[in-house]
């Protein structure tokens, strides 16, 4: 038999649902975001990671969410690194005139393609 409170869960339940895909739009727009900034430090002849900058960022992010938020911090690094990894492989000629070879490939994205970064040895 519903209960009074069962509209109020099922709202509660849509605006969490609401926050999770903002959050998820959030993060693959920090993503790509992510991979014009190693763009453009790699055009610039620099490393492609700055580790001053990245420690800078998880003392934010533990600072602002304690330690579940340098636990966040490190994912989204990890996965900005993991969805850069297939593409990097690519000719940057097939990436700008779109081919199908530069859509999203096997191994982008949260998990990758683990078997394939160990025989690269970046496992």
């Amino acid at each position: 038999m519903p209960t009074p409170l069962d509209g109020s869960i099922e709202q509660a339940h849509r605006k969490v649902a609401e926050l999770d895909e903002a959050v998820i739009d959030l993060v693959r727009r920090r993503t790509a975001a992510h991979a014009d900034l190693v763009a453009l430090r790699m055009r610039a002849g620099v490393p492609a990671t700055e580790l001053a900058r990245e420690n800078q960022v998880l003392r934010h992010y533990g600072q602002a969410l304690g330690p579940s938020g340098t636990a966040l911090a490190l994912l989204l690094m990890d996965l900005a690194r993991r969805t850069r990894e297939p593409q990097a492989r690519i000719p940057a000629r097939l990436r700008r005139e779109g081919h199908p070879a530069a859509a999203e490939t096997p191994g982008s994205g949260v998990g990758g393609d683990r078997a394939a970064r160990r025989r690269r040895g970046s496992a």
